[in-house]
């Protein structure tokens, strides 16, 4: 973990910068959850919290389902060749994992200059 800057983490998944990646690539954010890894600039992260907010939208619609908590929707990404299923449950640890980064990097950028774009 020292090669890291952890930027987020809750119990499904971690944010951070790479601290040797060049200044060319510092305005990337590497999020993981689950087995996947994305790479993504402040703008991706802002489009990906859309589509997180959308889907999670769409799990308050399905309350007399009979699946419940075994349900799955596709959430959609900044990609447009990449989506995931997911459940109820890690789509709000998804969307926990985006706003608490987004937080932080708003937070550091106003106390420190942290320069990300």
């Amino acid at each position: 973990m020292n090669d890291i800057h952890v930027i987020y983490k809750n119990s499904f998944g971690v944010t951070f910068l790479w601290k040797q990646q060049s200044l060319k690539n510092r305005s990337r954010i590497q999020i993981v959850f689950k087995e996947t890894g994305l790479y993504l600039n402040h703008k991706e992260l802002s489009s990906f919290k859309k589509l997180v907010f959308e889907a999670h939208q769409r799990f308050g619609k399905c309350k007399e389902c009979p699946m419940n908590k075994d349900c799955k929707q596709l959430l959609e990404t900044p990609f447009s060749q990449l989506s995931f299923a997911v459940t109820k449950q890690e789509i709000e640890h998804i969307k926990d994992l985006i706003e608490g980064t987004l937080f932080q990097i708003d937070m550091e950028r106003m106390l420190i200059n942290f320069d990300i774009k």
